[in-house]
């Protein structure tokens, strides 16, 4: 952001010989001339060798001439000869920048805005520097400084909305994006940042509006096609989004992020036969894993699985305050420390305090979110993991491509998605006859089913959870109906059986809790919903988000991919839920609880008998009164024995040690 040409020599005013000198060097700068303006500075500091103010002019030149090694001596000399001369520091702290020495580039700055401190381009180049060497935090300090002493300076603006998106401060990046929208109307790249921040700043609804200006304007950019797939995706439009990521995928066929994307999304759609979400694994597999199966080296399975301890490594990028937590910690906690070691591949930046504790009951830990997939397949080969654990599938920080390479001789995924990979590389899958039932689910799942008797996961509820009350319908008087999925599971088929629920029980009403409360209302008030009946909270913390449970009487599940963190806290707060069963993995999660717990007159096996099932409990809800009183015993007592759980997971871990998985699989 500093100037190319100083005039200003500092403190002193500058001799006859650097004046006429500087003189010339405008006008060959003026004509790119960089060869005649480094030929005439080099003759000039013969004279005047001492000249602090030349060799910055001559560091200039060579750095234009792409000299960098030379220009770099030049500025040295610069800021040793005149050390009081900010600019000198600028120059060879941008130069500095530009060549990865991000440490250096930053004292460099920091010292031209010491002695500069009121000059706004000082506080801009130190926030630039700071952002390239991805202090993102100490950036945003630095660009409101620079935006204190020169306001609405637009590319300052963009900076620091920049550095605030990648903090994940989208609330605090919105107003200033749309000061850089609003100061560059026509700049595409300005309004999909303030798409993506709406988006994450729970304004889902005028993302895409915004996304689908961007489609509309330049429909063949590949980018755009994602945004505006990932905002529709975000409000339920999932048979949309999946169009949008469809023509990325033909602008890009073969780029893995839309396909890793959409095979994702795919499980938001009802599918009249499940091998019609099958398809879209079977065609990851074959354009994405295939390549890589060739340039793979087998690794054995160690003799007997002999060896004194069995290495089991774990790969997510969800070991934080996060669904996948509360059901991997208990296996954490429980695993037997002389028969196994566990090592964890962490792929998210982020950390918070459950990123530390799951780092205290583990063996060996590693943050890897900016290793490639290559190297991290290479970091788990030299690790000699023998049981590579997938958490994640798909999903965002999902790492597929590192399984592809089969790094370990037994590969296998559970919790994350609880559905297939898509993946011959992955061994096995765990889950449970519920989930996965026997003769049915083999042929739609790449792995070898592998069903606990203890269940698919084993739940760890959180500490110091509020206590269930009474059931508040019989406290209050009007029947609460609840939700507590995220809006991308909310599509339009699951608004318009809300909507029936809600007109046949007239005076019950909802809350749900939820990214975009406008969104939710304006979607159910054009279904015939009095807005009046609505509440939409916010998300909140642990122990304010389970409170609000008792004031819940019944949840209505979504479909066709079921709620599972979200209804088991639910029945932990002793709120039941009303569920679809599908035929898929994704929509057997609410069955798979419920079934457990004894509840299965709650599972509904079509849309007529779910509506039938929620307005018939709210019209008689002692039920769901009596039901509550012993339900957070009961799940108690059927999910969250994680010893058990441990010992039966191992014992399988063990078995799969000493024989080969075979496809389709047998009940295990």
């Amino acid at each position: 952001m500093s100037s190319r040409i100083s005039n200003t020599p500092g403190n002193r005013a500058p001799s006859k010989l650097e004046s006429e000198t500087l003189a010339l060097m405008a006008e060959f700068a003026s004509q790119r001339k960089w060869e005649d303006a480094a030929a005439l500075l080099k003759r000039a500091l013969s004279a005047e060798p001492g000249s602090g103010l030349l060799w910055q002019q001559l560091g200039i030149a060579l750095q234009e001439l792409g000299q960098c090694v030379e220009a770099m001596e030049a500025l040295t000399e610069s800021v040793r000869l005149e050390p009081k001369q900010p600019k000198g520091w600028a120059l060879l702290g941008g130069l500095l920048r530009a060549q990865g020495l991000f440490k250096e580039a930053i004292q460099c700055h920091q010292t031209a805005q010491s002695l500069e401190p009121a000059a706004p381009a000082s506080a801009a180049n130190l926030a630039t520097t700071l952002q390239t060497a991805g202090q993102h935090a100490a950036a945003v300090d630095w660009y409101r400084k620079a935006l204190e002493l020169k306001p609405e300076w637009t590319e300052v603006m963009a900076g620091l909305g920049h550095s605030l998106m990648l903090l994940e401060r989208f609330k605090e990046a919105l107003p200033v994006l749309m000061g850089v929208a609003k100061a560059r109307p026509d700049s595409q790249l300005d309004l999909a940042k303030l798409a993506t921040a709406l988006r994450e700043a729970n304004h889902p609804g005028e993302a895409v509006e915004i996304a689908e200006i961007l489609v509309r304007q330049s429909p063949d950019i590949y980018a755009y096609r994602l945004l505006l797939g990932a905002c529709l995706s975000r409000v339920g439009r999932c048979v949309e989004a999946m169009e949008q990521y469809s023509q990325a995928r033909r602008l890009k066929p073969g780029e893995l992020e839309a396909f890793q994307i959409m095979v994702y999304v795919a499980n938001y759609l009802p599918h009249k036969n499940p091998a019609d979400l099958y398809r879209y694994y079977e065609e990851y597999s074959e354009v994405f894993e295939k390549p890589l199966q060739a340039t793979r080296t087998p690794i054995p399975i160690p003799p007997n699985g002999n060896r004194k301890k069995i290495r089991v490594g774990y790969v997510s990028g969800d070991f934080c305050r996060h669904p996948v937590a509360s059901f991997i910690e208990p296996v954490f906690d429980c695993y037997d420390r002389s028969a196994f070691e566990v090592y964890c591949y962490y792929s998210c930046p982020k950390s918070d305090v459950v990123t530390a504790r799951l780092k205290g009951l583990v063996d060996q830990w590693r943050d890897v979110p900016d290793v490639s997939d290559e190297a991290l397949a290479a970091l788990i080969r030299e690790d000699q993991i023998d049981i590579l654990v997938d958490l994640a599938g798909h999903t965002r920080l999902g790492r597929p491509l590192v399984f592809a390479r089969k790094p370990a001789p037994v590969q296998v995924t559970m919790i994350g998605c609880m559905q297939t990979t898509g993946l011959k590389s992955i061994d096995y899958r765990i889950t449970d006859a519920e989930l996965d039932p026997p003769g049915v689910s083999e042929a739609y799942n790449s792995e070898a089913l592998v069903r606990m008797n203890a269940g698919a996961v084993c739940f760890k509820p959180e500490a110091n959870s509020p206590a269930v009350r009474p059931l508040p319908a019989l406290r209050e008087g009007v029947f609460t109906f609840g939700s507590y999925n995220n809006l991308a599971k909310i599509t339009p088929h699951v608004l318009d059986l809300w909507s029936e629920v809600l007109r046949q029980s007239p005076s019950s009403r909802m809350i749900l809790v939820a990214d975009s409360g406008d969104y939710l209302r304006k979607s159910l008030e054009l279904r015939g919903i009095n807005k009046s009946r609505i509440e939409v909270l916010p998300r909140m913390l642990e122990q304010a988000y389970l409170e609000s449970h008792n004031r819940v009487d019944l949840i209505l599940d979504t479909f066709p991919f079921n709620g599972l963190t979200v209804s088991m806290n639910a029945l932990w707060m002793g709120v039941p839920c009303v569920t679809l069963l599908g035929n898929t993995s994704a929509s057997r999660a609410g069955s798979l609880l419920l079934n457990r717990l004894e509840l299965g007159c709650l599972v509904a096996s079509s849309p007529e008998e779910y509506v039938d099932i929620a307005v018939r409990h709210a019209r008689e809800p002692a039920f769901l009164a009596a039901t509550r009183e012993g339900l957070r015993e009961k799940v108690r007592a059927t999910w969250t024995d994680a010893a058990a759980y441990t010992s039966e997971l191992e014992s399988h871990f063990r078995g799969m040690l000493v024989s080969a998985p075979t496809r389709p699989s047998p009940q295990i």
